[in-house]
């Protein structure tokens, strides 16, 4: 598998693990994690958890923008080398969008 589709992989982790650390400011805030309406308590977060939200939408949003830069990459033929490099660039700017965004 090419350094891009591994890129690929590594993105779609990305939203599952501010999922998790969003769990960490649930159970704080409210003291236990509602999974029986999450969307309800998500609302009420505040400060980190409230951003942690935001940042997993975004990651969504912007997968799905990666995924296509990578389909594109791997259909046209482009260079692996450079689009590799491209890709953990990504996923690089991606972690510190999480962690500054999340501060």
């Amino acid at each position: 598998m090419t350094v891009m589709l591994w890129c690929l992989v590594l993105a779609a982790f990305i939203p599952s693990a501010i999922a998790m650390a969003t769990g960490i400011y649930r159970a704080r805030q409210f003291g236990t994690i509602d999974n029986k309406n999450p969307r309800v308590q998500y609302a009420r977060l505040e400060g980190t958890g409230e951003r942690l939200v935001a940042a997993q939408a975004n990651s969504w949003e912007m997968l799905q923008v990666f995924a296509v830069f990578v389909f594109i990459a791997q259909v046209t033929g482009a260079d692996q080398y450079q689009a590799g490099i491209a890709s953990m660039a990504f996923i690089v700017t991606r972690i510190f969008y999480v962690v500054f965004y999340a501060q």
